[in-house]
């Protein structure tokens, strides 16, 4: 497979996991909050509810409570959500950095222009059909980037191996793999 394409199946996946590990935080940030401050508004009524002689709304309170903040404790919402955005954030980096690889293995790519006059064989008028055409590479950059792509994918992997898991919408072939067909 070539450089290009590799750079290209990363970033695309990238941007799968940024778009995916937000969407993740967000959801996880709407439920921790209405929960957290239902929490507390329901120790606010036992505590009022003990304070007004009504213990059975005390003890209702209290058990409601009780099992929000079990449930916060246990899930921990809040940490995930915050697990998720810094992985969004290690993703998007990766990507940027990705695109500019990219841009800087097309630099790399040297294309000459080769002129061509054709004529439009209804008007009879003559038009330049010329275009670019490969004409080499610049070793030198293009090793540059191979190397600059290694270090990337090593990030890639330490940045998934402490992402969250997540599904993607579209799996595709791992990055880096490498099909036995393509050899």
């Amino acid at each position: 497979m070539l450089l290009h394409d590799q750079i290209d199946m990363y970033e695309s996946e990238a941007e799968q996991r940024v778009l995916i590990h937000e969407a993740q935080a967000q959801i996880r940030e709407r439920f921790a909050t209405p929960v957290a401050w239902g929490a507390t508004a329901t120790a606010s009524i036992a505590s009022l509810s003990i304070v007004s002689e009504k213990e059975a709304f005390a003890g209702v309170f209290a058990v409601i409570t009780a099992l929000a903040t079990t449930f916060l404790a246990a899930y921990k919402p809040a940490e995930k959500a915050a697990e998720h955005v810094k992985a969004a954030n290690d993703y998007d980096h990766l990507k940027r950095a990705l695109r500019g690889l990219r841009y800087d293995l097309e630099g790399a790519l040297k294309y000459k222009y080769v002129p061509q006059q054709e004529v439009d064989p209804e008007t009879g008028t003559s038009y330049d059909a010329g275009g670019y055409q490969f004409s080499g590479t610049d070793r030198k950059r293009l090793a540059d980037a191979r190397k600059r792509f290694d270090d990337l994918k090593t990030k890639w992997y330490d940045v998934r191996s402490n992402a969250p898991f997540v599904q993607l919408e579209t799996p595709n072939v791992e990055p880096g793999h490498v099909d036995r067909h393509d050899e």
